[in-house]
């Protein structure tokens, strides 16, 4: 069974018989979340500016007026104020609005696929917390510790929740007053597991080209999620945060290349997604043929080098590496497991257990 239990289904069923009440709950946890997320907003921008977020209003960063509290509801005053400083007219970033409405769209829709109590309550810790990794990692390329740590004493905590109360989950022991649910123990290898993953591909990446290929804050990020979900979920969201890396990240840096007129690296790039990606959808045509499976493993490896072999070489292009964040693409693969993880066990049976 997924981890994503359903202890909350009674509540969310029950909102979903009753139409008028389940709009008003998603109404007013969105302007919660959008509001949660004007506070992401500041936390984010004040720790990457090494200021404290606990005390002091909001204020424009051109010309330090205080925002007063007309100008900072959220959504609404950024588009009456035509994204500008009421004060100086210094423009004011998109992003302000956007994490404003996706925070309350992600509350909302976790409400809506998991009701109101004890585990959405715990999933919201960790949708807001990796709002802020966008932020910081997506601006500065660098995920602090209490966003990515955070996550982990909280993560064990609903890990342990979703085995304890669920008659239906397997016991590790079950003395009566001590019980270790599987879940729990799962999360607890995911936490070991994602550093040790971590750890082999940085050693790997050092010994090839002499720097590591992940930052810390990426190791304490799978961590979080690792705690959360466990070793199988853990897996599945480094694995598919490379696909989405790959899929949001690959065209951008097609264009960085492009404009620096590298076409060898190009060249290496696409025909190494070409090489790893076509045997394996050969292999959905002829499902039975094991020389497709044994090509997919020789030509995928090949076209992991010749991969590390492409950014090497753009390290030394002028204007240096189009450099991509990959925590980013890790909280969208967690995102994905939160809210569609039955549809996932469907598509990938071996996450069912």
């Amino acid at each position: 069974m997924p981890l994503i239990a359903s202890f909350n289904t009674l509540t969310a069923a029950t909102l979903s018989r009753e139409p008028g009440l389940l709009y008003g709950v998603l109404f007013w946890v969105f302007v919660l979340g959008a509001a949660l997320g004007s506070f992401l907003n500041v936390v984010g921008l004040r720790l990457l500016r090494e200021e404290t977020f606990m005390k002091g209003g909001s204020y424009c960063f051109s010309c330090k007026q205080p925002i007063r509290p007309w100008d900072n509801i959220p959504l609404v005053s950024w588009l009456v104020l035509m994204g500008k400083c009421r004060h100086c007219k210094a423009p004011i970033s998109i992003q302000y609005p956007v994490v404003e409405a996706l925070t309350g769209l992600l509350l909302a829709s976790l409400v809506y696929t998991h009701g109101l109590g004890w585990q959405t309550l715990l999933l919201a810790w960790l949708i807001l917390n990796s709002m802020v990794v966008l932020i910081t990692d997506l601006r500065e390329q660098y995920i602090f510790d209490i966003n990515s740590l955070g996550l982990i004493p909280v993560g064990l905590l609903y890990a342990f929740l979703v085995g304890a109360l669920d008659p239906a989950v397997p016991k590790v022991f079950d003395l009566g007053v001590l019980i270790v649910p599987a879940p729990f123990l799962s999360s607890v290898l995911a936490v070991f597991g994602s550093f040790v993953v971590f750890f082999i591909l940085n050693t790997i990446s050092r010994l090839l080209f002499g720097t590591v290929g992940f930052g810390e804050g990426d190791v304490r990020l799978l961590m979080g999620f690792g705690a959360y979900f466990g070793l199988k979920w853990m897996l599945f969201i480094f694995v598919a945060g490379f696909i989405v890396q790959a899929a949001l990240g690959i065209p951008v840096l097609l264009w960085g290349w492009g404009r620096q007129k590298a076409w060898r690296v190009m060249g290496l790039t696409v025909g190494a997604f070409v090489c790893a990606t076509g045997p394996y959808a050969l292999q959905l045509l002829w499902p039975d043929t094991v020389w497709l499976l044994i090509l997919s493993l020789v030509l995928g490896l090949a076209a992991l080098v010749l991969g590390f072999m492409g950014l090497r070489e753009a390290k030394t292009l002028p204007g240096g590496l189009t450099y991509l964040p990959f925590g980013p693409a890790l909280v969208v693969a967690a995102w994905l497991v939160v809210f569609v993880s039955p549809v996932l066990v469907e598509l990938l049976p071996m996450l069912s257990a």
